[in-house]
């Protein structure tokens, strides 16, 4: 965890105490800052939709962007562009906005294909999908081999066992 220093901060990067924000430090699945835990607004939207350390630790326990695990087209290219286009080449300059970053573009967080899927907490939201669960149910059948663990997105009530 960073503990981000608003009047350091300022001084390093030479704005002020008011301008630093959760842009000024950029958090991954590894290393988290004081203001990941508050909610951010959602580019698409403009709406209050994430905290940031909910998608994050999406990424530790093994989620890839929306986009990614959804194999979305504008996501599958913003891939291959970063891929064939290597920082330091000229052409790169060239690639749309919403394709530049490879994984981390914001087409991978789908913000131009399915609304629900920039409303997925591995998007920019914080709606949950089956397919968010994919790694408990992986967990859950080495802890537990043998098992039949389903996802349900609704209340299951428990079974009562034979």
């Amino acid at each position: 965890m960073v503990n981000i220093d608003a009047k350091s901060a300022a001084r390093a990067y030479g704005g002020t105490e008011s301008g630093v924000n959760e842009l000024t430090f950029r958090s991954d699945s590894g290393t988290y800052d004081t203001f990941d835990p508050r909610t951010r607004t959602n580019p698409a939207t403009g709406k209050v939709a994430q905290k940031t350390v909910a998608h994050e630790i999406g990424h530790a326990i093994g989620q890839d962007h929306i986009g990614q695990m959804l194999h979305d087209p504008s996501c599958e290219l913003a891939m291959i562009l970063d891929r064939s286009f290597p920082v330091g080449n000229p052409a790169r300059a060239f690639i749309p906005a919403m394709y530049q970053g490879g994984i981390g573009a914001s087409a991978c967080y789908g913000l131009f294909g399915d609304p629900r899927f920039a409303a997925n907490i591995m998007g920019f939201g914080n709606e949950f999908d089956k397919i968010n669960a994919q790694p408990w149910l992986i967990c859950m059948s080495l802890h537990a081999p043998g098992s039949l663990w389903e996802i349900s997105m609704a209340h299951v009530a428990p079974k009562v066992a034979p």
